[in-house]
């Protein structure tokens, strides 16, 4: 005979029963989703809105709908549940500009169809991007530095020269003086 608590086990996760919780695991899978890529075989039940991703439902994901849309709004009487529906939607829109997924259109004849994302797994390309970039960048650090030293260089160069310039000057005052006083002497006959 099986026992209550084995068959608890083997049962599949409860959907969470409080909007709370409904909200509290939407922001998990999109922080998740945002940070690693949504996954190909999710890409096309990502919500496009608010209302989307109240009626957002998904048993894979653990993600139950949310049937009150007085309880889903930025403005709701629990700041902290307005808060949390503000988070959502920031993070949707950062999903869509990170991983390139463009909202619907509303045309005349209604909603066009959302076209598929640029790339699907685009997260090898942001790499390669971020490492080109990253070397350029280090380029550039490495170049500025290099017109850095050579610009002091001339600099002091220049210094120099104007200390050269004075130093000459000055001597051939003292040439000139000596010359004059030569020619003022008696010449030994």
């Amino acid at each position: 005979m099986t026992d209550v608590t084995d068959l608890m086990a083997r049962a599949e996760p409860a959907k969470p029963s409080s909007i709370h919780q409904r909200i509290d695991r939407r922001i998990e899978v999109l922080t998740d989703w945002l940070e690693n890529g949504v996954p190909r075989e999710k890409i096309g039940s990502l919500p496009v809105s608010l209302t989307a991703a109240r009626e957002w439902e998904d048993e894979t994901l653990g993600i139950a709908r949310i049937p009150s849309p007085r309880t889903f709004t930025k403005n709701h009487q629990d700041s902290d549940l307005g808060a949390k529906v503000c988070l959502i939607e920031g993070l949707l829109t950062d999903i869509r500009q990170k991983w390139a997924t463009p909202r619907r259109k509303k045309s005349a004849r209604g909603t066009t169809a959302q076209p598929e994302p640029k790339s699907s797994a685009p997260w090898s390309e942001h790499i390669a991007c971020e490492k080109c970039l990253k070397a350029h960048v280090d380029k550039y650090h490495m170049m500025a530095e290099r017109l850095a030293t050579a610009v002091n260089l001339s600099l002091s160069h220049e210094a120099r020269l104007e200390d050269k310039d004075e130093e000459i000057n000055r001597l051939n005052k003292e040439l000139a003086n000596e010359r004059r006083a030569a020619a003022r002497r008696p010449r030994p006959v």
